[in-house]
């Protein structure tokens, strides 16, 4: 069944309003946008990031940990010019896969 047949549009909207959340509490990526790592187009960079994040957790069938982190590092490092030497990354990805998992029960 697809993930995306079963959200509410109520539901989407209390996902991506944890998914920003989340991400506006990231202290790794709040430091790399105040401080411009991420060059004069950070805002736009932040919102695909979690427009990306958004779309693993309401419209993938299956996420794994390792390919979330690993994409979620990336970007930072990629579009932000940051790498986040801490487990944010990782708890980041988990709290994502934790509520994904959690659209996939309901």
């Amino acid at each position: 069944m697809n993930v995306a047949s079963m959200a509410s549009p109520s539901v989407e909207a209390q996902v991506a309003a944890a998914v920003h959340c989340i991400f506006e509490r990231w202290t790794a990526l709040q430091l790399a946008i105040d401080n411009e790592w991420g060059g004069d187009h950070a805002g736009q960079h932040v919102g695909a990031f979690v427009d990306a994040a958004l779309a693993l957790v309401l419209r993938t069938e299956r996420v794994y940990f390792d390919e979330l982190a690993d994409m979620l590092d990336g970007v930072l490092l990629e579009q932000f010019a940051t790498q986040a030497e801490d487990d944010s990354v990782e708890q980041i990805a988990e709290r994502l896969l934790d509520m994904h998992n959690d659209r996939q029960r309901t």
